[in-house]
């Protein structure tokens, strides 16, 4: 049977890169290069980006006040960059308020893996390799980034202002905290956060935050934290700002968890905590603290084991006391591209990078559903129920499913982060088998509703759910409407998932492509052809304009004056078989029957009747047409024929179904076996679509 559309199969381009494999520098500043360049000057390097100086600090003036910029050769007479390992002893805070960055710095110095991604090996203090520059690496949606700083360092009163080593001679710690405020603007600009952030920074993991429900924690809870801490997961916490200090824990302040343990005291089970706190000295002084009388009831050889008595910052507590003190737990699960070891082999992890575009893909948060179309969709299918409960014959198996939605860039760019969220719906397999976004558009509001994220003004939004194996459909969108910004939508689960944005296929319609024989259009309409053509009885684009303004005036709604020479030659493109870049009355005839259904099919679908569409409206009106674009092709073509007002003419509509048209014309021809699909690497495909 012959095929009755052209269809479009696209592949990938053999030039792509997978996420996470690029590395870039920070403001173009190569470190090796610029490194080489201080060696053979003999000179120190001083960074243009990241002065010493006021704008660096970032700081109120009380706090900026007193501070010196020194080498650490000016500091202590033999500086190190690391001594004896990194160690998360090693980081003791300082006048800063980035407790958040040093509880994470200090869980990731108890991966040695991850932090030599972080912080490349190969830097000294030693003679013939010092230059006064040091280099680190953070994660930035999707690629690592490596930041380039001087080793000019704030002090006050002859000693490091900010985060110190413990022996005040390793400097590793202070020249990270400098790169990751360079990173963001200002030291000030870390002067309080949240750890999880700071995770993710240094793993291009996933951040999740969890807050703590102020009773006694549920067997779930410990669950959680048990796999977290077995699939070498990083963990911080935070107390309450709203209380003062209780049992020697700080309000406010954020803590690293660095271990988990299960003790059996006096026959009962004990679940314990191990925190640090990151000013490297006061602790816990509640119940299993260093000095609390519970640990003589243990087994002596544990209670050495665990118990240490000394004033570090490092404590254990029982789980319900961490419930009752701490306001969440803050989780960052490790994806393949973080290098680190087999522990992080069972996480899988998929990203697809996009954005909101207002009066294309911005439809926000609609209860109704009735604009919920409008959002990009994402379908992502759980194989398979998590290994803990199959191993422990759970009746229901689920499949943990971890969502994090990131609006990139606009902290930088100097704007407020928007209310992101995303809703998540389970869909059956005829969803999946719908082709067309018009089809889709009317089973969403049968989908079963599961879960979703509240809507928060955060640059991550992160949700943890556990969802029975199957198929379903995460919608990500801006609260309110028409709110434009990139994202990246992320998904990790334990098990192989399959994730990819549901998209349209690409095809055209045999019938609308205008292939077929000439039709009657009536005696007038002949009459006014005869009028305006020449001694050749043809029209170029000058007559035709003129005729489009005569026949198509007598219909109220219309306003030929729109037609543009432009939109005039590519009709005439379309219809010309002759080639000779005119149209005989025969030819005008189908030109003109087809002028006819396109302009019945804009009034169908301009709903409030003002003489234009929106991007919606048109992604319809173009399928009733008979022309199915992807979500990247129906972009592009919004953007080329949409005016300053996001809305679509009756001149820009006919203009644009004209090109497409005489696209899937080029694709017909090269249709060679006859099969109705054609296959095209995207690079080639681009460059069809953008031609004129």
């Amino acid at each position: 049977m012959a095929s009755t559309a052209i269809t479009v199969r696209l592949i990938k381009d053999s030039t792509s890169e997978s996420l996470g494999s690029q590395v870039i520098p920070y403001r173009d500043q190569n470190y090796q290069e610029l490194k080489e360049q201080c060696l053979s000057q003999e000179n120190l390097f001083n960074d243009p980006y990241f002065e010493a100086g006021a704008s660096s600090l970032g700081l109120e003036s009380a706090k900026s006040k007193e501070i010196q910029w020194k080498r650490p050769k000016e500091i202590c007479p033999y500086p190190k960059f690391i001594h004896k390992g990194m160690n998360y002893t090693d980081i003791h805070q300082g006048a800063l308020g980035d407790c958040w960055f040093l509880a994470a710095a200090a869980s990731l110095a108890q991966h040695p893996q991850l932090m030599q991604r972080v912080v490349p090996a190969g830097q000294s203090f030693d003679l013939g390799d010092y230059a006064g520059i040091f280099h680190f690496q953070f994660w930035q949606y999707g690629k690592w980034v490596d930041v380039v700083v001087d080793d000019k360092l704030p002090v006050k009163n002859g000693k490091l202002a900010f985060v110190h080593s413990e022996g005040h001679d390793e400097f590793w710690p202070a020249l990270l905290e400098k790169a990751y405020a360079k990173f963001n603007g200002s030291y000030g600009a870390i002067d309080g956060g949240f750890s999880n952030e700071a995770f993710v920074t240094f793993t291009g993991g996933i951040g999740e935050c969890i807050p703590l429900e102020k009773s006694i924690a549920s067997p779930d809870f410990f669950k959680i934290i048990k796999t977290a801490v077995a699939r070498g997961s990083l963990i911080g916490t935070s107390t309450t700002s709203d209380e003062g200090e209780a049992h020697g824990l700080m309000k406010g302040h954020a803590y690293s968890v660095t271990g988990i343990y299960e003790v059996n005291y006096k026959g009962e089970r004990k679940e314990l905590l191990q925190l640090r706190n990151p000013w490297g000295k006061s602790e816990w002084t509640g119940r299993w603290s260093d000095e609390s009388p519970l640990w003589l009831d243990l087994d002596p050889g544990l209670q050495k084991t665990l118990q240490v008595k000394k004033d570090d910052g490092e404590f254990w507590m029982e789980i319900n006391d961490f419930v009752k003190y701490f306001d969440d737990l803050q989780i960052c699960s490790l994806s393949p591209d973080s290098l680190f070891s087999d522990k992080t082999a069972s996480w899988k992890v998929t990203a697809f990078h996009g954005r909101w575009i207002s009066g294309y893909n911005a439809g926000g948060y609609d209860k109704k559903r009735e604009n919920t179309f409008k959002n990009p969709q994402f379908h992502v299918r759980l194989r398979e129920a998590d290994e803990y409960d199959l191993k422990e014959q759970h009746p229901d198996p689920k499949c943990t499913l971890l969502v994090s939605l990131i609006q990139k860039d606009r902290r930088r760019g100097g704007k407020i982060h928007l209310p992101i969220g995303f809703q998540i719906y389970k869909i059956p397999t005829e969803y999946l088998e719908l082709k067309h976004m018009s089809q889709r558009r009317k089973r969403l509001f049968s989908l079963h509703y599961v879960d979703g994220s509240d809507y928060m003004e955060e640059e991550v939004n992160t949700k943890r759910f556990e969802l029975p194996p199957g198929d379903y459909l995460i919608v990500p969108s801006t609260y309110s409407p028409n709110e434009e910004s990139e994202f990246i939508l992320r998904v990790f689960t334990e098990k192989t998932h399959a994730f990819h944005e549901i998209d349209d296929e690409i095809c055209a319609d045999l019938k609308t492509l205008g292939m077929g024989t000439s039709v009657e259009i009536g005696e007038e309409v002949e009459n006014i052809f005869l009028q305006f053509a020449g001694q050749d009885q043809e029209i170029g684009v000058v007559e035709l304009k003129k005729i489009l303004a005569v026949t198509l005036a007598r219909e109220a709604d219309s306003k030929p004056e729109r037609f543009q020479p432009e939109t005039c030659w590519q009709m005439i493109r379309l219809f010309d078989y002759s080639k000779n870049g005119r149209l005989s009355l025969e030819e005008f005839k189908t030109l003109w029957e087809r002028l006819r259904e396109w302009k019945a099919i804009f009034t169908e679908h301009d709903g409030d009747k003002s003489g234009t569409m929106d991007a919606y409206e048109m992604r319809l009106a173009l399928a009733t047409a008979g022309f199915h674009l992807n979500n990247q092709f129906c972009e592009i073509i919004t953007n080329q024929y949409r005016n300053r007002g996001l809305c679509i003419d009756l001149n820009s509509f006919l203009s644009c179904l004209a090109h497409l048209t005489w696209i899937f014309r080029q694709c017909k021809t090269r249709d060679r076996d006859g099969t109705g699909i054609v296959t095209m690497a995207h690079k080639e495909w681009l460059e069809l679509i953008t031609a004129t």
